[in-house]
């Protein structure tokens, strides 16, 4: 129930997600007074440095505390992977935390912004309270909790899990800054370029991979057709898949991540605005020192004083609505290159599939020429069975008579008053033609036009088809005519066929129906003669 009390320091439930470990910490003080500044850096280790540096912190007189900042850096805890809740390891010892929460003024909300790892927060209180919370689902993330002061323009401000670069870095741009006085939004706006650099940088990796990614698919579209051996191309083509596949995944969750802390900056800009629109310097009280003076000496004083307040204040809070501005517009043009190379490599992966499709279609046509040629190839042969054929059902008959017929036809012995040959011998040639002729039309007219032993889709030819054997350019255009081969009688319709057509004809049977291919057409009557 933390959001009952808004103005509530970091208490012991809040504690829950904090690990404690001794450690280095850094505290970066920063005065300005007359367009002067005094700064001091100290570096604590033990419980007994931090000792020291609460009791002159306790001693310090308030009005010291003015236009100014103090940051507490808590040092990055060494790690061997990537953790996402690295920011709540503080290198503070756990009994001298409460004092530093008191010392800095630590408002309770930073825990949840703190334990909300997975996206980027920004949060503003109406005590002037900013949490900064960048994405943990990538290396090198940050925290900070900023507490301000508008009566004393004084910050406090503690950063999670800050490395010593990123600490150098904040302190020698403070350092050199030439702001008159600092803004509420000062430390936010710098952590949002912080995180702002750990972004580009990341995209930028991600996207020139990606690039070099598509610009591969589009020189090299089809890996996996190449004449390497198949274990190893398979095992190249794979890999490369699930690395395009990461590397899309990559840019998507970090499209993800830049419109998501995109829109924590809308919200700071906004809130930017909404301090230009407030008197931040009406908690700045001069009547009590003017009291000797007359009431409208007094009013001039403050209100010359707050002026002057309020335009320094301006001023900087205006540069500081400019360099939103800016980091907003490299966000915008980031969020389009990734948009743009998701689209390119859907297209990529689209013209690879076409290209594919391509190929599988030619595969196809090589495949049916090949299955042409051998068609050609089997009638062939059987054109030279066909032969073969003729010639056994020739001479079989006649080798059958001529064994049966040579055991009392025949005397080769000869006697004298006895013939050679016996006078039955026309027996032998008049039972040999018989037979020839018995055999060879039985064989002609029990034939088959096409096998009919399938139920499912069958495809034959019968005749000659001058198509198949030259080229297709030369030959007239052929007819098509069907017919019902339930009621066709296969002899009678070759028959007709070879006697109208000759050899200039093809045909083809599928589920029962015949298809004729010729230079013309059958009539009716033709037709008809060939049912029954």
């Amino acid at each position: 129930m933390e959001w009952l009390q808004q103005n509530t320091l970091l208490g012991d439930e809040d504690l829950r997600i904090f690990r404690f470990k001794s450690g280095q910490c850094r505290i970066f003080e920063l005065q300005r007074q007359n367009a002067q500044s005094g700064t001091r850096s100290t570096t604590l280790k033990s419980e007994e440095d931090w000792k020291t540096w609460l009791q002159e912190a306790a001693s310090t007189t308030p009005n010291k505390k003015q236009n100014g900042l103090a940051i507490l850096f808590a040092e990055r805890a060494p790690t061997k992977m990537h953790d996402g809740m690295i920011v709540s390891h503080l290198p503070i010892p756990r009994p001298i935390f409460g004092s530093i929460i008191n010392a800095f003024n630590i408002h309770g909300s930073i825990s949840r912004v703190i334990n909300r790892n997975t996206s980027a927060v920004f949060s503003a209180q109406s005590v002037r309270v900013y949490n900064c919370r960048s994405s943990a689902s990538w290396p090198d993330d940050l925290a900070t909790s900023v507490t301000y002061n508008p009566e004393t323009h004084f910050t406090q401000a503690v950063f999670y899990g800050c490395s010593e670069a990123r600490i150098e870095r904040i302190t020698r741009r403070l350092q050199a800054s030439d702001c008159p006085t600092f803004h509420p939004l000062t430390l936010p706006t710098m952590f949002a370029e912080i995180e702002r650099d750990r972004q580009m940088q990341m995209v930028e990796k991600v996207l020139n991979r990606l690039i070099t990614k598509v610009l591969n698919i589009v020189s090299n579209p089809l890996p996996c057709y190449d004449t390497t051996p198949r274990e190893k191309s398979g095992v190249s083509h794979g890999s490369d898949n699930a690395d395009s596949m990461r590397m899309w995944l990559d840019i998507s969750h970090m499209n993800n991540g830049l419109q998501s802390w995109r829109q924590q900056l809308l919200e700071m800009l906004a809130h930017a605005h909404e301090l230009s629109e407030m008197c931040i310097c009406d908690g700045i009280d001069h009547v009590d020192k003017l009291t000797n003076y007359g009431p409208g000496v007094v009013q001039d004083a403050v209100q010359s004083e707050q002026t002057a307040g309020n335009k320094l204040m301006n001023e900087v809070g205006e540069r500081i609505k400019q360099r939103i501005r800016e980091i907003i517009g490299e966000y915008d043009e980031k969020i389009r290159a990734c948009a743009t190379i998701m689209e390119g490599m859907t297209l990529a992966t689209q013209m690879e599939w076409s290209k594919i499709g391509q190929l599988d279609a030619k595969t196809t046509i090589d495949i049916s020429n090949s299955a042409l040629d051998i068609a050609k190839a089997a009638r062939r042969d059987g054109r030279q069975m066909r032969s073969i054929a003729m010639l056994t059902m020739i001479f079989l008959p006649a080798t059958f008579v001529a064994t049966l017929f040579s055991m009392s036809f025949f005397n080769w012995n000869q006697d004298a008053g006895k013939t050679t040959v016996s006078p039955y011998i026309w027996v032998y040639v008049v039972s040999t033609l018989l037979l020839t002729a018995i055999t060879t039309g039985t064989c002609h007219h029990s034939s088959p036009l096409a096998p009919e032993s399938s139920p499912c889709a069958k495809t034959s030819a019968i005749g000659r088809d001058p198509a198949m054997d030259g080229d297709s350019s030369t030959t007239p255009k052929r007819l098509e005519q069907k017919l019902l081969g339930k009621f066709v009688n296969i002899n009678k319709l070759r028959k007709l066929l070879d006697k109208k057509f000759g050899d200039n004809y093809s045909v083809t049977m599928q589920f029962n129906n015949f298809t004729i291919f010729a230079d013309g057409q059958l009539s009716e009557a033709e037709i008809s003669s060939c049912y029954g």
